[in-house]
């Protein structure tokens, strides 16, 4: 295939990935990870594999090879006790959310989901008629409360669901609580499906990590693959649970013929050996953005939500003035209320600084029409 071939593959990648945005906007900060331009090398991955013939249906659990960088990427940030048996490869943490959700509400009677978190949750609840219990978030952060854990499985949900870090806001789990939610979980004999997505962009402390892998029987862990090295549109996610589960997760795939491409798969190896290279200092471009973005928001005297993600920041908004004079200068953001989160507006981080920049300029100018 020719060069000139493969540039107009990453024109076209462009392009779908402006009309499946939910803003046509120059200045977009409603996604949920940073993303960088689509990697030549990326291109490359899947050409070379359309060339092999792999046009086919793969295993339904994932390329063996995808499968195990997954594992090892979750192995090195502290989570030792996966492997590749426990990892299920999905198009998009969508599917990864209705997999999860629908199997094992089925499997375990119902289940627990926080009334703030990632709107689809909800709807996946609608899809089909699921047992669900709504649980109060924390109101400063929107972070899981181990108290409403507690009422969930007195009620007799044997399954929770909840993110860590919030979607919305960014925000941990602080010291403590996520042992006594693990500690809640095994004295009623209960599991979790955890939203992890957000957790590249934080800095774990060790307790988080060491409290999860002690338990991870208990856990299913949701995310999307290698955020912020120009997967964006290309769509890869994962599921990991113990292996009996992952065969209940790979039989429901097989039933809704959900396929997610060849190609798409081994683009994403090439995006795991880019991610374990460029991660670090994606990371530190994200943090030394929001401390930027932070202090704007400070010097504007509007109140931001503490959290740790370094690819979003949300602040307190009450009547949505800021949200709509955001978006009459033709910035995009997202409203909390599509978390069900009334009051509250997100900004995501992005890694192009000038975009950035046209945040802080504009809240410069808030600043001194408000004084």
């Amino acid at each position: 295939m020719s060069i000139s071939t493969k540039e107009m593959i990453i024109e076209r990648q462009k392009a779908n990935i402006v009309k499946r945005s939910s803003t046509s906007s120059e200045y977009d900060f409603t996604f949920d990870h940073p993303s960088l331009q689509i990697k030549r090398e990326l291109v490359e991955q899947a050409v070379e594999a359309l060339k092999k013939g792999e046009t086919h249906y793969v295993d339904v659990p994932g390329v063996m090879a995808l499968r195990k960088i997954i594992a090892d990427t979750l192995q090195t940030t502290g989570l030792t006790s996966i492997s590749a048996a426990n990892v299920l490869v999905t198009t998009g943490i969508h599917e990864s959310r209705f997999l999860a959700i629908q199997v094992f509400s089925a499997l375990l009677g119902g289940i627990a989901v926080p009334s703030s978190c990632d709107p689809n949750v909800h709807q996946i609840l609608k899809v089909r008629e699921t047992r669900s219990l709504k649980t109060a978030t924390n109101r400063k952060n929107f972070q899981t409360l181990p108290d409403e854990v507690l009422r969930a499985v007195q009620n007799g949900y044997k399954l929770v669901y909840f993110e860590n870090p919030v979607r919305l806001s960014g925000k941990l789990l602080e010291n403590g609580q996520f042992e006594e939610i693990c500690s809640i979980l095994e004295r009623y004999d209960a599991y979790a499906i955890i939203d992890i997505g957000f957790l590249p962009w934080a800095e774990i402390p060790d307790h988080f990590y060491s409290a999860l892998t002690n338990r991870i029987q208990r856990f299913v862990l949701i995310g999307e693959t290698f955020p912020g090295i120009g997967m964006k549109g290309l769509n890869t996610a994962f599921i990991t649970a113990k292996e009996d589960w992952v065969t209940l997760l790979q039989v429901q795939k097989q039933v809704l013929s959900i396929c997610t491409s060849a190609p798409t798969q081994y683009a994403s190896i090439m995006a795991g050996k880019l991610y374990a290279e460029k991660y670090s200092d994606l990371f530190e471009t994200l943090k030394s953005q929001k401390n930027a973005l932070l202090s704007a928001l400070a010097d504007a005297r509007i109140a931001a939500i503490p959290g740790e993600a370094a690819n979003v920041a949300a602040f307190f908004d009450p009547e949505e003035k800021i949200y709509r004079a955001f978006v009459e200068s033709g910035i995009d953001l997202l409203p909390g209320n599509i978390f069900n989160a009334k009051g509250v507006t997100r900004i995501s981080i992005s890694l192009d600084d000038q975009k950035n920049k046209k945040i802080i300029s504009f809240l410069s100018k808030f600043e001194k029409q408000e004084k």
